[in-house]
């Protein structure tokens, strides 16, 4: 197979628009890395913010936990006090009552 020797001529403006193509392509390609690089880091940021929120809600769940166990014991001791006076006032009923026999 006999091949004929074919040069392809570039005529100086196909030369520099296909310059200026691969120009631009790589200025695309710049700021897409840069666009890629820019979202990482607004991801991180995010991510970072997310844990912290996290955390923060983990304190607050732990605060809440222990303000209603307080209140439980507050209430429980009330009513023990509650029960407490009414226990005496019915032996002081009680004492009266036989006193008056």
């Amino acid at each position: 197979i006999k091949r004929k020797n074919v040069s392809m001529q570039v005529s100086p403006g196909q030369s520099r628009y296909g310059h200026s193509l691969l120009e631009e392509a790589r200025k695309d390609n710049e700021e897409l890395e840069e666009l890629v690089l820019s979202l990482k880091e607004d991801i991180n940021l995010l991510k970072s913010e997310l844990d912290q929120m996290k955390e923060e809600g983990k304190i607050k769940q732990l605060t809440h936990e222990e303000e209603v166990l307080q209140l439980k014991d507050k209430i429980q001791s009330l009513l023990t006090a509650t029960q407490k006076m009414e226990l005496e006032e019915d032996v002081e009923n009680i004492k009266l009552q036989r006193e008056l026999r």
